[in-house]
C-alpha cells in the first residue's frame, strides 16, 4: 500500500472543501398592508402600542440563510 504525502493529503482536503453546492434563501419584507385592530379595553390598546414603540424598526427588514 502506497503512503500519501502530507502535501497531497492537504491538497485533497482543500479540494474537498471547495467543491460543494451553495444555496441561498432570502426573504425581504416590503410595505405590508395595515390591518385595523380593536382592543377589548383602553389598557390593552395602550400596552400594545407601548410595546410596539419599544420594538426595533422593521423598515427594510430581511432574512437570509446560506447553506453549503
Amino acid at each position: 500500500m502506497k503512503k500519501i504525502s502530507p502535501l497531497s493529503f492537504i491538497a485533497l482536503i482543500l479540494v474537498s472543501l471547495i467543491t460543494g453546492c451553495i444555496s441561498t434563501d432570502q426573504t425581504v419584507y416590503q410595505e405590508q398592508e395595515r390591518v385595523k385592530v380593536e382592543f377589548e379595553n383602553d389598557a390593552a390598546g395602550r400596552l400594545f402600542y407601548e410595546t410596539l414603540s419599544k420594538m426595533q424598526s422593521r423598515h427594510g427588514r430581511s432574512e437570509s440563510k446560506t447553506e453549503v
